[in-house]
């Protein structure tokens, strides 16, 4: 019974790796993917959804990468938009990777609130689905629910 435990929680740990392409922004590819720590834009709905409580108005992103390494099979593109109000921000999106033999789509729905001053919640929910040429096509569901904690810290250096 301990190995299996011990098994699942090892799978469990990898199962964020197991898609292929990678997650949107500009700015976080350019800071060496920093998905979750800089998640203040549309973007977060992908990555950290409790960052959108971070937003003050509503923003919207388009990412396309039409053929990375040169290779047009791993073209992806992302769509997103997000929408604070005195609740908390919504936030909605979509999702394609890959070509006519391998493809990936996801839609996204997700929402952020301001717990406390620097504490924020998040949840979104995914529909995915993953299609193989000659295979056949799996949807399925996928829930991230994620805390933020934020501390600043003031600059001594005048």
């Amino acid at each position: 019974m301990k190995r299996d435990i011990k098994i699942f929680l090892f799978l469990l740990l990898f199962t964020s790796q197991s898609f292929t392409q990678e997650n949107p922004g500009a700015r976080q590819i350019a800071l060496s993917h920093s998905d979750v720590a800089l998640s203040n834009d549309a973007f977060a709905l992908f990555n950290n959804p409790a960052g959108l409580s971070q937003l003050t108005a509503y923003q919207s992103g388009l990412f396309y990468s039409p053929s990375p390494f040169g290779l047009s099979e791993l073209s992806n593109g992302f769509a997103a938009f997000a929408y604070p109000t005195t609740f908390g921000t919504f936030s909605t999106g979509f999702m394609i990777y890959g070509f006519e033999l391998y493809k990936e789509t996801e839609l996204a729905l997700a929402f952020g609130r301001n717990i406390y001053t620097n504490f924020s919640a998040g949840i979104s929910v995914y529909y995915r689905n993953i299609s193989i040429k000659n295979y056949g096509n799996k949807g399925f569901l996928l829930l991230n629910i994620r805390l933020c904690f934020r501390k600043y810290y003031k600059n001594n250096n005048k």
